[in-house]
């Protein structure tokens, strides 16, 4: 990874999270992710800590430029706890609902 710039969430996101958002953008092509969070870190803010976070939209307008793994991949850098919810939502959005339910 080349050099990281410096971590604009400190009161709320760790540096190692900062840093894997920042490697995320890299190998997926998505260059401007953390641009965007340190122009406007607020809603960013909001969605990393949203009890729901699986299933809530990303802040505008990288809801539509993540697709649906990427998405996953992004909550489990941001609450790995939810990375659980959000791989259920992924495969229920891929698979079909069939494969989530019992």
């Amino acid at each position: 990874m080349t050099s990281c710039p410096a971590n604009p969430g400190r009161e709320w996101m760790s540096d190692d999270i900062w840093k894997a958002i920042v490697h995320f953008s890299q190998i997926t092509g998505r260059d401007g992710l953390p641009a965007a969070f340190r122009a406007d870190g607020k809603p960013w803010r909001s969605f990393a800590e949203s009890d729901r976070i699986y299933s809530q939209s990303l802040p505008p307008p990288w809801e539509d430029r993540l697709t649906a793994f990427q998405r996953l991949l992004l909550v489990k850098i941001l609450r790995e706890e939810k990375a659980i919810f959000a791989t259920r939502v992924y495969v229920e959005h891929v698979l079909g609902r069939m494969f989530v339910e019992p």
